[in-house]
């Protein structure tokens, strides 16, 4: 007898079935998602195709104390940012939450130093030193430290710098004091410094 090839998968079927329904610890389990090809922007649910963002990736996955799930992927739980959907009135900005008068004027007023500080931005930093050069010091930031601090000092891969005093750069310049991943510059010299410091302490 000739069988037509294209039924013997029919007859194997045929033949297992019995054995797959008649043994308890078989069990089938098939993705409804497989073979089922989505457009961009969609993904399969449930064998159906529906917009990607409609799709929660974070039911199942477990994160870590102090971790929160974001698109599937564990993430620091970082604190919602207090002033995010506080609008405040004219003459007012939002501050942890809460609509605050704005400060407008001179930050320094009334302010009082000790000797050898003065008031940059309301803060007490250390004054600049006798004969320092802003003009020289703003050339050899621009040279030595705008690519990491910016043009202003506010800094970009490096932090902001606005108000050190003349001994601090010349100590992180220099080496003496962590300077992170910035280079040491040994030639630097204190009168260097101070120049840079007088030039930040220029800076509003």
């Amino acid at each position: 007898m000739t069988r037509n090839p294209g039924t013997l998968p029919l007859v194997l079927a045929a033949a297992l079935l019995p054995c797959l329904a008649g043994c308890p610890s078989a069990q089938i389990v098939t993705d409804p998602c497989a073979g089922v090809t989505c457009a961009d922007g969609e993904a399969c649910e449930s064998g159906s195709c529906v917009a990607a963002a409609a799709v929660d990736p974070c039911p199942d996955v477990p994160c870590a104390d102090g971790e929160v799930c974001e698109h599937g992927q564990c993430v620091p739980n970082e604190p919602a940012d207090a002033c995010a959907d506080v609008t405040c009135p004219d003459g007012e900005v939002c501050d942890a939450g809460e609509c605050v008068a704005e400060q407008t004027g001179d930050p320094c007023a009334g302010v009082t130093c000790p000797d050898g500080e003065a008031c940059l931005q309301g803060l007490c930093v250390v004054s600049q030193a006798t004969g320092a050069d802003p003009d020289a010091g703003h050339t050899y930031y621009m040279a030595r430290c705008e690519g990491c601090h910016k043009d202003d000092a506010t800094g970009i891969l490096g932090p902001d710098i606005v108000g050190q005093s003349g001994d601090r750069v010349f100590a992180i310049l220099s080496g003496a004091a962590d300077h992170g991943f910035g280079p040491t510059i040994e030639d630097v010299t204190q009168q260097e410094a101070d120049d840079v410091a007088a030039w930040l302490a220029t800076l509003p």
